[in-house]
């Protein structure tokens, strides 16, 4: 079977909500035409619908390699990036995307929702370090450097 064959049966067990299927076939479609950049991000789709998160982000990885000007890839790796409470990356993803899809508002979006889980986590952070007394502030500070870096 071609692969624009496999591709269009994928694209129907997808909108079927058979997204098992989805993937199935558009991994058999892969494997037909490894440099189809569509194709990985379209499975990428399918993945994120069964919260196959990290296969996602490899997807969407992939996608972007064989075509960095496919703003979906981006779209799809800041879902699931932010599904993944991987916030900066997510923004990161989602602000290259919103470049090459000026008028999406998908992107501007979720780059909201991320600027808004990294602010919480910051205020989180900053309010564990300064509720502590001072004393115990210090001796965290010197025993884990890296806190600094997490306080915003």
């Amino acid at each position: 079977m071609a692969s624009s064959d496999l591709e269009s049966k994928a694209k129907e067990a997808f909108i079927d909500d058979h997204f098992e299927l989805a993937v199935s076939l558009y991994s058999q479609a892969i494997d037909i035409c490894p440099t189809r950049a569509d194709l990985f991000a379209d499975r990428a789709q399918a993945y994120i619908k069964l919260n196959a998160l990290t296969d996602a982000v490899a997807d969407t990885n992939k996608a972007i390699e064989l075509d960095p000007e496919m703003a979906k890839a981006y779209l799809r790796k800041g879902t699931a990036c932010f599904k993944l409470e991987e916030y900066q990356t997510a923004k990161a993803a989602l602000e290259t995307g919103a470049v090459l899809a000026p008028g999406d508002s998908r992107f501007t979006n979720l780059i909201k929702e991320c600027e808004l889980k990294i602010a919480g986590l910051c205020s989180v952070h900053f309010h564990f370090v300064i509720s502590l007394p001072s004393r115990i502030n210090a001796h965290i500070l010197t025993k884990f450097p890296v806190l600094p870096y997490f306080v915003c």
